[in-house]
C-alpha cells in the first residue's frame, strides 16, 4: 500500500488551546490543616478568572461521611453566592471545626467547584433552611453528580482535606 497525494498537503496543529477553552484554574487552601474541635479555620480560594463558587463539606467516611452544600447559602431570605475575582485570593467566611464524637479524630474535606457561568447555580435546584442530615447528604451527592458531569470548560473541582483533633 502506498500513501501518495495528487496535490500538496499540509497539516497544522495547535497545542494547549485558548484559555477560555481550558476551563477555570482554581487553587484552594485551608489554614490550619490540623485544627482542634471547636476552633476556627480559614479557607482561601483563587481562580484565574471570575468564577462562582459552590462549596461542599464532607465528613470523614469512617464517621458516616455526612456531606452538605455550605455555599451558596440562604441569609435574610435571599440566596448568597460568592464569586472569585480573577487572580485575587478570596477569603471565605471562617468555619468552625466540629467532631462528630468529641473524643475521636476525623479527617474531613472541602470540595470546591468554580463555575464559569453563574447561571449553572439555577440548575442545581438547591434547597435551603432546616434540612435533615439525610436530605443534606442527598442534595450534596446530587449537586456533585451534576457538576462532575459538566464539561471541564464550564466547571473545575478542587478538594482539600483537613484534620480535626479532640480538645486536650
Amino acid at each position: 500500500m502506498d500513501l501518495n497525494w495528487s496535490t500538496p498537503q499540509a497539516w497544522g496543529f495547535e497545542l494547549g488551546g485558548q484559555p477560555h477553552e481550558d476551563g477555570v484554574h482554581l487553587e484552594v487552601t485551608i489554614d490550619p490543616t490540623t485544627v482542634r474541635d471547636g476552633e476556627e479555620y480559614r479557607v482561601r480560594v483563587r481562580s484565574d478568572e471570575a468564577a462562582t463558587l459552590v462549596v461542599i463539606a464532607e465528613e470523614d467516611a469512617e464517621h458516616d461521611g455526612r456531606a452538605a452544600v455550605i455555599l451558596p447559602t440562604l441569609a435574610g431570605g435571599e440566596v448568597h453566592s460568592l464569586t472569585a475575582t480573577g487572580g485575587q485570593w478570596l477569603d471565605l467566611p471562617p468555619a468552625v471545626a466540629n467532631l462528630k464524637d468529641p473524643a475521636v479524630e476525623q479527617r474531613d474535606r472541602l470540595i470546591v467547584y468554580a463555575l464559569r457561568h453563574e447561571a449553572e447555580l439555577d440548575a442545581l435546584d438547591l434547597e435551603y433552611g432546616e434540612l435533615s442530615d439525610e436530605a443534606r447528604m442527598r442534595q450534596a451527592r446530587r449537586v456533585m453528580s451534576y457538576l462532575d458531569a459538566l464539561p471541564p470548560q464550564t466547571v473545575v473541582r478542587r478538594q482539600v482535606g483537613y484534620r480535626i483533633v479532640p480538645r486536650r
